[in-house]
């Protein structure tokens, strides 16, 4: 690749009954408006803090708003988890063992200007006890908030987070009850 040249991010992608269409650049994707592959992780710490990522300044689609701990496009050929495991590492810097499946693959679509988003996706919830080594290229910010604080802030400040993101933090208490279900049936 040479200097100042970036490198092209090619989905795979779906028709509406869910056969492949192959492999199409990601801007062209999001033009279209292209089925697509999505996973996202909620991470929460020992006293039950959620983790928010704010999106890097220069994403494409809503750059510094507030989104889910990771949230990955998929590449082709990989798994749901394998792409939160993905993400976890190249965003947080963190291996985690204990993924945790909130359910079925589902599909969503949120369209903005000049985009339409048509995910297939799968959400997960995790534990992290570890630190966190955010990647500058991807995340600006992270920081822990309590299921009060969440409640507080898509209540008064919506407009601060990825449209995609909240139905899933509303839901943030379910989550993190299915986690501790897991937990406490794991010991």
């Amino acid at each position: 690749m040479q200097s100042g040249e970036t490198k092209v991010e090619y989905f795979q992608t779906y028709n509406d009954a869910g056969e492949s269409l192959g492999l199409v650049p990601r801007n062209q994707v999001h033009a279209q408006g292209l089925w697509h592959c999505s996973a996202h992780v909620l991470l929460f710490n020992m006293a039950g803090e959620l983790l928010l990522q704010r999106r890097a300044e220069d994403k494409d689609l809503y750059p510094g708003c507030w989104d889910y701990s990771v949230g990955e496009h998929l590449m082709p050929g990989e798994t749901f988890r394998q792409g939160v495991e993905r993400g976890l590492h190249e965003e947080l810097g963190l291996q985690i063992n204990v993924i945790v499946s909130l359910g079925e693959i589902k599909k969503e679509t949120w369209s903005g200007a000049g985009f339409i988003d048509r995910s297939i996706f799968q959400g997960f919830v995790a534990r992290v006890s570890g630190s966190i080594v955010i990647s500058r290229s991807e995340v600006a910010q992270v920081k822990w908030v309590s299921p009060s604080e969440l409640t507080r802030l898509i209540e008064t400040e919506a407009e601060l987070f990825t449209p995609w993101s909240l139905p899933h933090l509303v839901n943030g208490q379910v989550a993190l009850d299915r986690l501790l279900d897991f937990e406490s049936t794991a010991e």
